[in-house]
């Protein structure tokens, strides 16, 4: 594969899985060990400098998504240090201060956190629990009736996500994920906990890059590589700002949704019998109702034709019939956690990533 189109897929990877609950890390460790991709022949500065790239492009396609957010909390944190605090300064500090757990274990741990990345099996293992809990979370805290804004996150909430958020050090862990876990545990709703998560991501992305940019060394790529270093950039960041969309509507859209926890979720099979069953009576009601509008409603001059009477409550029939079922497929649709479709595909991934390394394959 052309080192362009390597370059292109590995930005869109980095953008989608940071802010996708399925990780980034595990992604880019395990996806160019299984493909075989090695874009810069092993030399680690140039490795370095190609990170750096595609998380200044995450970073730009994700503030460019929740700018608003980033204009009003930077807003009131400027208020507050002129001495006019408000609910948003509050909010703005603790996002701030939720990036120092991430930020002190990695500079204290990276040696070993770089060693950890190295073992598949690890990163098949926390992929599919941390996907489990993810899930979990969800369920619980859907089963409480969680329904927290953004606007009452606290500081010791933040706190509590920033020390979630720093076990997303471990490779497989996924920093989105376990932050939206902490958050839903916290009682935020699906969208509070999605975007706090997010706003919570960007000062250790933006620190990331700083301290992979301030180790660089002596890197010295050629014209060819700073192409590639573009255009994986450039790919991360629409990647980014696609993924933050993406989760951000479906969970916004969840959020607003009546749903029904797995545990309570009806079954198709009662689903169709439980409209059939109001079907049956909607059918009698319309027809008696027709019925007695025919001999008691209207004059005789007035009186509506039999056969209009029976075809007027067909057709009442019919829509009934097709609301019924339409809000039995509705509500059997979304009735399950929106992050079981990515806890079920972290498990698939962490199954493959198990099974080629126990074979033996790469």
């Amino acid at each position: 594969m052309p080192d362009a189109a390597v370059a292109i897929l590995l930005g869109l990877l980095q953008g989608l899985t940071e802010f996708f609950p399925v990780s980034s890390s595990a992604h880019l460790e395990v996806v160019p060990w299984l493909a075989g991709w090695d874009l810069f022949g092993g030399d680690n500065e140039l490795e370095n400098a190609f990170d750096v790239a595609v998380h200044v492009g995450t970073l730009a396609g994700a503030a460019l998504y929740l700018r608003a957010d980033i204009a009003r909390y930077g807003a009131a944190l400027w208020r507050g240090v002129r001495g006019r605090a408000e609910s948003d300064t509050r909010i703005a500090v603790g996002l701030g201060l939720s990036a120092l757990p991430a930020a002190v274990v990695g500079v204290a741990l990276e040696d070993r956190l770089l060693d950890l990345a190295e073992q598949p099996l690890l990163i098949a293992a926390l992929l599919a629990g941390f996907g489990w809990l993810l899930w979990r979370s969800d369920v619980a805290a859907h089963a409480r009736g969680a329904q927290r804004s953004q606007d009452s996150c606290r500081v010791r909430d933040a706190l509590g996500m920033g020390l979630a958020q720093a076990t997303a050090l471990l490779p497989g862990v996924s920093r989105s994920g376990v932050t939206i876990t902490a958050g839903r545990w916290l009682g935020f709703d699906r969208a509070a906990a999605a975007r706090l998560a997010f706003l919570m991501s960007l000062p250790l992305i933006a620190g990331a890059g700083a301290y992979r940019f301030a180790t660089l060394g002596d890197a010295a790529p050629t014209s060819a590589e700073l192409q590639l270093f573009i255009v994986g950039g450039v790919s991360a960041a629409v990647a980014s700002w696609a993924g933050v969309a993406a989760m951000v509507w479906l969970l916004d859209r969840t959020d607003r949704r009546p749903q029904r926890s797995p545990s309570e979720a009806e079954p198709p099979g009662e689903a169709v019998a439980r409209a059939a069953r109001e079907r049956s009576e909607q059918e009698r009601e319309a027809t008696g109702g027709a019925t007695r509008r025919f001999i008691t409603s209207r004059s005789p001059s007035e009186a509506e034709p039999l056969g209009e009477a029976v075809a007027r409550a067909a057709r009442e029939r019919s829509e009934q019939e097709r609301e019924a079922t339409g809000g039995a497929t509705r509500r059997f649709i979304t009735s399950r956690s929106p992050f079981a479709l990515f806890a079920g595909y972290r498990l698939a991934l962490a199954a493959a990533v198990a099974v080629v390394a126990i074979s033996g394959l790469r």
